[in-house]
């Protein structure tokens, strides 16, 4: 029954996985949706980067600039970002992803959505 359904075609090509870790600079990573945080969980985060390190890299997408240093839009990771910040480390591990402005808001958005555990009914009751 399935082998006989016809989807439509992808209208859109999935961005490429990263092949490696990047150290960026910290100073270089712009923020393009800052949300304000309970700061009890910041607070969490940035204790548990000071104990153990960081887990996860941040996401992020390079930007042209006029100096010719390399600048980053943040994808996901504002919280690791900020406590990398706070602790007053120069560089953070991130995943540089080549994506559009509009594709780098959707992911945002996506992870946001699965962290917080939101079901599909909860965001489009019906």
């Amino acid at each position: 029954m399935l082998d006989s359904l016809q989807l439509p075609a992808p209208t859109r090509t999935l961005p490429a996985t990263p092949d490696a870790v990047t150290m960026v600079p910290v100073n270089r990573v712009e923020v393009q949706n800052s949300r304000e945080r309970n700061n009890k969980i910041f607070n969490d985060i940035v204790e548990n980067i000071r104990a153990i390190g960081l887990k996860k890299p941040i996401t992020v997408t390079q930007r042209p600039t006029d100096d010719g240093e390399p600048s980053y839009l943040l994808v996901c990771g504002e919280g690791r970002l900020n406590a990398f910040r706070i602790l007053g480390q120069s560089h953070i591990p991130a995943l540089v992803v080549d994506v559009g402005d509009e594709d780098a808001f959707i992911m945002s958005l996506a992870e946001n959505i699965a962290r917080r555990g939101y079901s599909w009914r909860a965001m489009w009751p019906i």
